[in-house]
């Protein structure tokens, strides 16, 4: 016997709002609702199945969309009353080297290694056709 889990009820937990931050209405409207899903919680209890009524469930959804509109309102005026911190203004200093993973202690004034260049054999070139002229649609006119 199980019952799935509300939207209000995943919006809550996910965002760890508490009832007693919202305001009178909306917390009076998940009384409501506990209300309601304990007495369908009793009667699954009894007959051994999660099963309601269309009216509850659809007293549920109404119910949950309210809640659901009264979190999202609490978490707009927590955005309006906590702004964002404004960026910080990038400094003149060069910002510092990290070092590697797998060297964690950077080289102190060490000059670069030198690779000795790759000997391969150069490119062959290739000849231009004479008398190459580009036609209209690509045609190789010879």
């Amino acid at each position: 016997m199980s019952r799935k889990i509300f939207p209000h009820e995943k919006l809550m937990e996910d965002n760890n709002i508490v009832v007693s931050k919202l305001d009178a209405d909306t917390a009076s409207f998940i009384s409501d609702f506990k209300q309601t899903m304990r007495g369908v919680n009793m009667l699954a209890q009894k007959t051994g199945e999660f099963k309601m009524k269309p009216e509850t469930e659809s007293k549920l959804r109404r119910l949950d969309k309210v809640i659901c509109n009264g979190i999202f309102a609490y978490m707009e005026d927590e955005d309006d009353n906590n702004p964002p911190t404004p960026p910080t203004p990038p400094s003149n200093e060069p910002p510092a080297p990290t070092p590697p993973a797998n060297n964690p202690t950077p080289p102190v004034n060490e000059p670069a290694p030198i690779v000795p260049p790759i000997n391969e054999p150069p490119t062959p070139l290739v000849k231009k056709k004479q008398g190459f002229v580009m036609g209209m649609g690509f045609i190789d006119e010879e």
